[in-house]
């Protein structure tokens, strides 16, 4: 490893120890602390515009140090342990810090802390118990999720406002449907519902494109989910339909990953419109009597079942 430019590495070092908790610096005391922190500094030293740059070396005890530098968002980290996880690697220790970085023309780094520079995330981890043979997959599907996870993240507000418009096409069929208002009044209030941090949105199809990790460019590194009939189920004439995909999460958390179809009405008919990602911890544990749609549905078991209001029955199904 070559010695860092010392202007240019007391600078990042400035910029980096603030944001380091005690137990990694215990851990790393002294010119350890140097030494790892110089790593860190060379892999980040040249990035380009949206690059994700990852980095595995492994030590004398076979245990692996990983190293990430992207540009700042969501889900990075826990995207990360879900992986090291899901391979039966265990975190060690590591820091992730979030710099203002400036760099030239040529990608390299002249700076940091500069108001207007973009903001980096620089992950580092000692990962243990997962083995040489496994590492180019685990290093593969790492480059993957990270970039699943960019894509839904870029096109958040896209994705959001996709739903936003489907929830003023129901407001406004509610005022001319009156045979379907109260249907299409709770559709819109489970589409509000979504909105307010009950869901992590990942992906998205719509009469206007493809987001997240539907799009495009994420082809060749998700591939489409295979087309099959959504069963009525408890959801009975709702224009909103769910289920559980056939794919995993590869980020955020563990899980299978949820799907939503709304039939959004028009003029001529309906369009249909389909979410992908997870119900947030938030919106699981919430009673359904508090959920629209699924509110309407308790209510109609609770009076074929004739439970009583305040009965041991009554609560047991409500909550």
């Amino acid at each position: 490893m070559k010695r860092p430019q010392t202007g240019l590495f007391t600078e990042f070092i400035k910029a980096v120890e603030p944001q380091l908790r005690t137990p990694f610096v215990e851990r790393h005391q002294g010119s350890k602390l140097t030494s790892v922190l110089e790593g860190v500094f060379d892999m980040m030293s040249k990035r380009k515009k949206d690059e994700i740059i990852l980095s595995l070396d492994q030590d004398e005890e076979e245990h692996y140090t990983l190293r990430t530098c992207m540009s700042d968002q969501s889900f990075i980290v826990d995207t990360t342990r879900l992986l090291v996880e899901s391979f039966g690697g265990h975190w060690e220790a590591g820091f992730n810090v979030v710099l203002r970085v400036k760099r030239g023309r040529d990608c390299l780094l002249t700076g940091f802390g500069a108001d207007e520079s973009p903001l980096e995330s620089i992950l580092q981890i000692e990962i243990d118990n997962i083995s040489e043979d496994q590492m180019p997959a685990f290093e593969a599907n790492l480059r993957r999720n990270l970039e699943l996870a960019r894509a839904m993240v870029l096109d958040f507000e896209e994705m959001t406002s996709e739903l936003e418009r489907a929830a003023e096409q129901f407001h406004r069929a509610s005022g001319r449907d009156a045979e379907n208002s109260e249907r299409f009044k709770e559709a819109e209030g489970f589409i509000d519902w979504l909105l307010a941090d009950n869901f992590v949105f990942m992906g998205l199809i719509s009469s206007a494109g493809k987001f997240g990790f539907e799009s495009e460019s994420c082809n060749e590194i998700w591939g489409a989910e295979p087309q099959s009939v959504w069963p009525d189920a408890a959801w009975g004439d709702f224009p909103v339909r769910a289920r559980k995909s056939h794919k995993a999460s590869p980020v955020h958390r563990n899980g299978q990953i949820d799907e939503i179809r709304i039939l959004v009405p028009t003029p001529s008919g309906s369009s249909e419109l389909l979410v992908r990602g997870m119900f947030t911890y938030r919106a699981i544990t919430q009673p359904s009597r508090h959920v629209p749609i699924l509110r309407t549905l308790l209510s109609t078991v609770l009076i074929e079942d004739h439970s009583l209001p305040g009965s041991w029955r009554y609560k047991g199904i409500a909550n």
